[in-house]
């Protein structure tokens, strides 16, 4: 429900773990470039997304991780500001690393209201690493992007295998197929089935 109504938290926050719930799953698909997509899987644990995220990490990819998330909704419940940041432990990081990085963690008390304050992600950064020594190696601008293609499509009708393809010609005389994760649709005409059925048929013999 995208315009969920709920009371504040105790915090005078919104109450993201009271609208999610607990009862599902956090599931991460990740393409490494290999056949198939890596999955990983967790129940929720409390909802909130920054929380769900840090166990997901520690139990799904055994990495120690800190999330800390960010959404400032204005009052017409349009997003005013969000952001947020993931610290990952590498496997050369000492004791005293860690240790530093916690301190400092504790003085974030709210992504929210950094950002609302103009901080940038470079400030974010410099709190959080106070007392370490750092360099930025990228900036890349963030943008909702899936990299489906026809071709792709393509590849999953010619996997459900000729006699399925066959079906949906004799049956539907069309197919119509959307991007799990991008909802784009693609449309496939008779026509078109039918030269994929004939390069498949050409490939078999």
């Amino acid at each position: 429900n995208p315009v969920v109504d709920i009371p504040l938290n105790s915090k005078g926050k919104l109450d993201v773990g009271a609208a999610v719930g607990t009862d599902g799953f956090l599931t991460v698909i990740t393409d490494i470039g290999m056949k198939e997509p890596y999955i990983g899987k967790i129940p929720l644990v409390t909802g909130e997304i920054g929380d769900d995220l840090t166990k997901y990490f520690a139990v799904s990819e055994q990495i120690p991780s800190a999330v800390g998330l960010g959404v400032l909704v204005d009052r017409d419940y349009t997003v005013k500001t969000a952001g947020g940041f993931i610290i990952q432990v590498m496997p050369e990081a000492t004791d005293e690393d860690i240790t530093l990085i916690e301190e400092n963690l504790k003085k974030v008390t709210s992504v929210t209201s950094l950002f609302e304050h103009g901080k940038t992600p470079e400030d974010i950064l410099k709190l959080l690493l106070d007392g370490k020594e750092y360099h930025l190696t990228e900036k890349t601008d963030t943008q909702y992007l899936c990299d489906c293609s026809r071709e792709r499509v393509e590849k999953a009708l010619v996997a459900i295998g000729k006699e399925e393809l066959r079906d949906i010609i004799d049956k539907d005389g069309k197919a119509q197929l959307s991007c799990h994760f991008c909802s784009k649709i693609y449309d496939f005409s008779k026509e078109q089935l039918e030269e994929l059925y004939g390069k498949m048929t050409q490939r078999d013999n």
